[in-house]
């Protein structure tokens, strides 16, 4: 059989908001946010075991069993987009 596993991870943590101003010459332009204030993580994890039988006729069967979590976390500052 053949077994696989697969991890990603990803932790991003900022001191202060990141944003975009608005042109003020003009009014269709918008503020955007690029990064809140605070820390966010993500971990994923994906496993997967397959094995190849032949048959007495010369079929090919795969069987897999596959398996995949994902967890992740927020922890922004409350006050952080109120001023905007």
């Amino acid at each position: 059989g053949q077994l696989s596993l697969n991890v990603n991870a990803q932790a991003i943590s900022r001191d202060r908001l990141d944003r975009a101003f608005a042109d003020p010459n003009n009014a269709a332009s918008v503020t955007s946010v690029r990064g809140v204030e605070g820390q966010s993580g993500r971990l994923t994890a994906e496993a997967e075991w397959k094995r190849t039988f032949t048959t007495d006729g010369g079929l090919l069967l795969t069987p897999l069993l596959a398996l995949r979590g994902d967890a992740g976390y927020v922890n922004a500052s409350s006050g952080s987009l109120n001023a905007i």
